[in-house]
């Protein structure tokens, strides 16, 4: 069995090579000395040539079965600012706490966790590395879990086939006399995985309790609140009341640290660009914010007032809500090995962090986890050749198409 060293080594050398393959100039453990004559040991250093400048990042690895704190994603910042580097990236096979991504917010390093890492290096070149089933996302307090978290398929395999096979033959028959046939053959199916992360965070309520017999005061208490969130899209989803895993109003929007200083400072009240001006703002930083917050739908618009426009923060998500956690409905359990994951490109954790802490009025999120979602992908074709594919639920049974 590799040592600890050995692992660390060959992982800094799957990330140089990564790094050389995507065009920059990569090198492994070298020493640096940065602006205030401190030596550092960088894992990886990498540079790529753009027409009027040289981007240079830090790399560090990260080895670990235990999450990654804070502590070392601050070591690395304070790296790349002493070397005058352009980015850091921190890389770990195992997973980072909500400190570290929640203090990542705002400085410029890159988090790549072991489900970045999986995508961009493949299964194989972690399993050279003996980190086969490394821990789940977790805080520190719950580091102790093994495993990636997921729900267990109700449905069997061969259920599914023979209830896709059905489908199939139903509508090969067609209605009355044969109306509305279509004539398609199942190809092939297969177990994949939706990600969902899961958030508990901190959230304030306001309630009126009596105080002698004839007064009341409004008392702010603070309650956990469970949300999931769909880790492609940012949209929150709930366990509706038939089982099924189905799509809230609400969506989380990737926001820039400007953008949430600006939630932040002027959520309760409406607002003129002049105001984001009084916040240090410059004209064209302020006029690009409000456009970027209308893009993303969180501003209303007013100009009843005159001739300027008035805003206001919209799109926030009220806390308590009718929202159910997928975990709230179902039990997670630890998976035996990494699942495979349904394509497409996964948010990123800090910035759902970010996201939440901006949109839930007063909250504070103490948790993040990621939750593997079982669904049976298969694919139709027709007499023509052409092909489309479906998600078969795996808990419920129920037909999900893909954009849905």
């Amino acid at each position: 069995m590799a040592s600890n060293l050995e692992r660390g080594t060959a992982f800094e050398l799957q990330l140089r090579n990564l790094f050389e393959a995507r065009g920059y100039r990569a090198t492994q453990n070298v020493r640096m000395v940065g602006r205030s004559g401190a030596e550092h040991q960088i894992d990886v250093f990498a540079e790529f040539d753009l027409p009027l400048q040289t981007v240079r990042l830090v790399v560090e690895a990260k080895a670990h079965e235990s999450s990654i704190d804070k502590d070392v994603l601050l070591k690395l910042t304070q790296i790349v600012d002493d070397l005058g580097a352009d980015r850091g990236v921190l890389a770990t096979t195992s997973y980072f706490t909500p400190g570290a991504l929640k203090m990542a917010v705002g400085h410029n390093v890159d988090l790549w966790d072991r489900d970045h890492v999986l995508r961009l290096l493949g299964e194989s070149a972690l399993a050279s590395l003996g980190e086969v089933g490394v821990p789940g996302v977790t805080s520190a307090s719950l580091s102790t879990d093994i495993g990636p978290r997921g729900i267990l398929p109700l449905l069997a395999l061969d259920d599914a086939r023979a209830a896709v096979q059905a489908g199939v033959e139903n509508r090969r028959r067609g209605g009355l006399l044969g109306v509305g046939r279509v004539e398609e053959e199942l190809v092939e199916i297969e177990l994949v995985h939706h990600v969902f992360y899961e958030a508990t965070l901190d959230a304030p309520i306001y309630e009126e309790e009596r105080r002698g017999l004839f007064s009341k005061e409004v008392v702010r208490k603070i309650i956990p609140v469970r949300l999931s969130v769909d880790a492609f899209t940012g949209r929150l989803v709930t366990v509706d009341l038939s089982g099924r895993v189905a799509r809230t109003p609400y969506s989380l929007p990737e926001l820039s640290s400007d953008e949430v200083d600006v939630i932040n400072a002027l959520a309760d009240n409406w607002f003129t660009r002049d105001e984001l001006l009084g916040l240090g703002y410059t004209q064209g930083k302020a006029q690009r914010l409000i456009a970027g917050l209308q893009a993303k739908e969180l501003l209303l618009t007013d100009r009843s007032g005159g001739r300027k426009f008035s805003y206001q923060i919209s799109g926030q998500i009220p806390v308590p809500n009718n929202i159910r956690a997928v975990t709230s409905a179902l039990a997670a359990t630890a998976l035996s090995q990494q699942p495979k994951t349904i394509k497409g490109d996964l948010r990123s954790q800090a910035a759902i962090i970010r996201s939440l802490e901006a949109l839930v009025p007063g909250g504070a999120v103490r948790e993040l986890t990621v939750l593997y979602y079982p669904y049976y992908a298969y694919t139709l074709q027709r007499l023509d050749g052409s092909r489309r594919q479906e998600l078969l639920d795996g808990v419920t049974g129920a037909i999900r198409h893909p954009e849905s």
